[in-house]
């Protein structure tokens, strides 16, 4: 399959940068924290499964370490836990 079209886009054919995701999380902070706590909750569970039908370990990659909504935010988005 022939991918040049897809070239500076990201997987699912939005822009790289995600700026109308971006824009949304900064001009609304309140309104965009419960699709943040749905994600969170949704992966949670799902790795708790995965544990529990046998899986010795999970690894979980965050797309969106590199591109940080702003240096307030990286603390709570993306910081490893110990």
């Amino acid at each position: 399959m022939d991918h040049r079209h897809l070239h500076g886009r990201g997987r699912g054919g939005g822009d790289t940068d995600h700026a109308i995701i971006r824009q949304w999380a900064l001009a609304d902070p309140d309104g965009f924290q419960p699709l943040i706590d749905l994600l969170t909750t949704a992966v949670t569970e799902f790795l708790d499964h995965q544990i529990e039908a046998g899986a010795e370990a999970v690894q979980l990659f965050e797309s969106w370490a590199g591109i940080c909504l702003s240096p307030s935010s990286d603390a709570g988005v993306s910081s490893p836990s110990p």
